[in-house]
């Protein structure tokens, strides 16, 4: 029966567990995610973030050039910090701290962009697009991309993005890759491995990050999930910057609409000079996610899926 619905399984779990990344390339509608999140930990009491993301469809140049949207990914400051400040013995802060900060985007602060379609099937999408940073100073970039979304078996499913870009006054040219391939141990449990990469003349060589993640939803608006992660750089060494493992609950509190989360963590940060220290944390989330349909029908489903005429997939 898996077969038969893969593409609502993969759907819902994209839409509740806030894979925006994918979800914009296989379903370019209109939406918007806010999150707040608070982290409490070894290193630091407290630490605020928060993230803003959207796209934007624009109906009258989409008779101009097909499936044009504006894509804005807001300021992206996660409570978790891609850089922790991790304290000695004597509680002051070390010198520094070493670790690569790896987006779907090659801004960080977050950006404004134009997007369009230059090829959409079930199997390959091929897009470009091009924009600015929402920050100071301005940093102008274009790029180009791909994705490829394959069924290699029953409840398997292989998502592969390469992206070729370039930004002025910023890391210059270069290349990301992403993967991500899921198995689906039925309807309501999905494993995923996953990996991303970048590439350009300004980062610290190639940097990576990966992780492996267990996700099951124990009913339409609860899910447990667990993880590990790593992530690290190639120049001038080869070193793992951050690992950590997590464990979570995530909850549907409003119709689709507002999530929670909470997630206790172990991470393992580098420090320029010393071995990683273990730090324990805890992170709450509280995330709206808006959605909009689009006017010319629903956007098919991934490769695999064959769900029946006229049901829809949940969210």
């Amino acid at each position: 029966m898996l077969e038969q619905t893969l593409g609502a399984v993969v759907l819902r779990f994209d839409q509740f567990f806030a894979d925006d990344h994918d979800l914009d390339i296989e379903h370019p509608e209109s939406r918007l995610r806010a999150s707040v999140q608070v982290r409490s930990g070894q290193d630091r009491a407290f630490a605020l973030g928060e993230s803003v993301n959207g796209t934007v469809r624009l109906p009258a140049l989409e008779r101009i050039l097909h499936n044009l949207r504006l894509v804005i990914t807001g300021i992206d400051e996660p409570a978790n910090l891609p850089n922790p400040v991790v304290q000695d013995q004597a509680g002051t802060p070390p010198a520094g701290l070493v670790s690569p900060v790896l987006t779907p985007q090659p801004l960080q602060q977050g950006a404004a962009e134009l997007r369009f379609d230059l090829l959409r099937t079930r199997l390959l999408v091929f897009d470009a697009g091009g924009g600015a940073n929402l920050g100071w100073p301005i940093i102008p970039y274009a790029r180009v991309r791909g994705h490829l979304v394959a069924e290699l078996g029953p409840g398997l499913l292989l998502r592969f993005t390469e992206t070729a870009f370039a930004e002025a006054f910023g890391v210059g040219p270069g290349e990301s890759t992403d993967f991500s391939l899921d198995r689906f141990l039925g309807p309501a449990v999905r494993l995923e491995l996953a990996g991303s990469s970048r590439l350009a003349v300004k980062t610290q060589g190639l940097e990576w990050v990966g992780d492996v993640n267990l996700a099951w939803t124990v009913d339409r608006r609860t899910a447990l999930y667990t993880g590990a992660s790593t992530s690290g750089y190639s120049r001038p060494t080869w070193k793992y910057a951050l690992s950590q493992v997590d464990v979570g609950i995530r909850r549907d509190l409003w119709e689709g609409w507002l999530f929670g989360q909470l997630e206790p963590q172990i991470q393992w940060p580098l420090l320029l000079a010393g071995p990683h220290p273990r730090v324990l944390a805890i992170v709450a989330r509280l995330e709206l996610f808006l959605e909009g349909r689009s006017t010319r029908g629903p956007a098919p489903p991934p490769a695999g899926s064959r769900e029946p005429e006229g049901q829809a997939a949940p969210r």
